[in-house]
């Protein structure tokens, strides 16, 4: 499978199928494009709601998730900042909609920038998070079977639990929020996106590990940062996130090896690893374009010269 280059005026998100400015509108319809050409779902992907909520966030309602083609509910986040809580629903066909689960927000709703992420493990597998909080229940023992004869044996790992419903009936993906509130960019894909206005690596590497599956106390490289991971409570795995520039720390590196690109993440002939060369401006903003290149062929390099359009401020 061919790899597309990305040529953007800049880089907000890393290679999301689809990733799109919305201009603070209430309510927003997404299409969900095919993965790779033949099937729509596949293992481990991520979807993002960027929203900004307004003078009276206590009184705001939230809501994201994924559709039919005919509109109906498949599954869906529901967050109400007035009673502090979150629920997920769901509808199967010819039935009404039911709540699968409820909770109680982290924090209460704050004005200013929030965040809907959900991990797509599998079809009927996986979870949302809001503002970096999960919206989930009690993880479940995960066992399998083992000896003659053969007996169910817990592996001493958890996982979440299975889906109500299969999300393979989603083609939508929905969202909106109530009046005084806005959505500001939504994406979707194999791949990873933080806001916008985080430019700053540093900052953008933090946003990303608050999300991940990381066990125990996380400290963020080259700052004092440090908090408890998510476990599997999180969206993405430890190696997730921007790499950042080991002389000047603020801004992004020129090779992005953690990105998960859209297409095939490993090389189909060598099997080894696809890379992101990517530009930086002196603030630290990804701009011009990343293009993917394979380390293992011969004479594959990423140089400044022959990809970054401009002055930069490129070390690495």
């Amino acid at each position: 499978m061919l790899l597309l280059v990305l040529c953007l005026p800049v880089v907000l998100g890393y290679h999301c199928a689809y990733d799109e400015e919305l201009e603070g509108v209430r309510k927003v319809e997404v299409k969900i494009q095919p993965a790779n050409e033949k099937v729509r779902w596949v293992s481990n992907m991520e979807f993002f709601l960027f929203g900004e909520l307004g003078d009276s966030p206590e009184s705001a309602v939230i809501s994201a998730g994924f559709y039919r083609a005919n509109g109906d509910l498949v599954y869906r986040l529901l967050v109400n900042c007035a009673e502090q809580t979150w629920s997920t629903l769901y509808k199967l066909p010819k039935q009404r909609g039911q709540v699968w689960k409820t909770g109680a927000l982290v924090e209460p709703c704050k004005k200013g920038s929030f965040d809907i992420v959900y991990e797509l493990q599998n079809e009927i597998r996986g979870k949302f998070l809001f503002n970096g909080s999960p919206a989930e229940g009690e993880l479940k023992k995960q066992y399998k079977m083992m000896g003659v004869p053969r007996m169910k044996t817990w592996t001493g790992k958890y996982r979440i639990q299975k889906l109500p419903v299969n999300l393979r009936h989603g083609v939508l993906f929905k969202a909106y929020v109530s009046e005084g509130n806005t959505l500001q960019r939504t994406a979707y894909g194999k791949c990873f996106a933080f806001p916008s206005l985080l430019t700053n690596c540093l900052e953008a590497k933090e946003w990303v590990l608050r999300r991940s599956k990381i066990h125990g106390p996380v400290q963020v490289q080259y700052t004092d940062h440090v908090f408890e991971g998510l476990g599997e409570y999180g969206a993405w795995s430890l190696a997730a996130g921007p790499t950042c520039n080991t002389t000047h720390h603020d801004n992004f590196a020129r090779i992005q090896t953690s990105v998960m690109p859209d297409a095939a993440s490993t090389n189909p002939i060598t099997g080894l690893r696809r890379a992101y060369c990517c530009c930086a401006s002196s603030d630290g903003v990804l701009e011009g374009r990343c293009e993917a290149y394979d380390r293992s062929d011969e004479g594959a390099v990423c140089t400044e010269e022959n990809l970054c359009p401009g002055e930069s401020n490129l070390t690495d």
